[in-house]
């Protein structure tokens, strides 16, 4: 039987992410919205009213999905979820390449260069070379 997983609201997935670094962290979640908005009441709030903007949301995946605000350097599977539907992205092997054969971020380096090699349109303008 096929697992089929729900949708979740991403306040209610923020809440399971940072009830995550909570627990790791022996701290607190005022300790959290502190940490990440300089709001210690924060979480408090979004209990009574679970609505915030998508710049918040996105502050809280940047630092959650950052390995180096967990104890081990690993971010949780639920953390790396909540990042990733919040459109975060804070690992580059991450990204897809689009490629058909080979798993998404594995780019060889032939078709790296060839890529860097084609003329793109940028507002307008031909360019030749690698996006900066």
């Amino acid at each position: 039987m096929e697992k089929v997983i729900e949708p979740a609201p991403l306040v209610e997935r923020l809440k399971t992410a940072a009830q995550l670094w909570v627990d790791q962290h022996q701290a607190s979640l005022a300790r959290l919205g502190r940490s990440v908005m300089n709001d210690g009441g924060f979480f408090s709030r979004i209990e009574t009213n679970p609505v915030t903007t998508t710049a918040t949301l996105e502050r809280f995946a940047r630092f959650l999905g950052d390995a180096g605000n967990w104890p081990d350097g690993a971010v949780p599977d639920d953390v790396r979820a909540f990042v990733h539907v919040t459109g975060v992205s804070t690992e580059p092997e991450g990204n897809s390449t689009g490629q058909i054969n080979g798993l998404s971020g594995e780019l060889d380096q032939g078709a790296a260069q060839e890529e860097q090699a084609q003329p793109r349109v940028e507002h307008g303008a031909t360019v030749l070379g690698s996006a900066a």
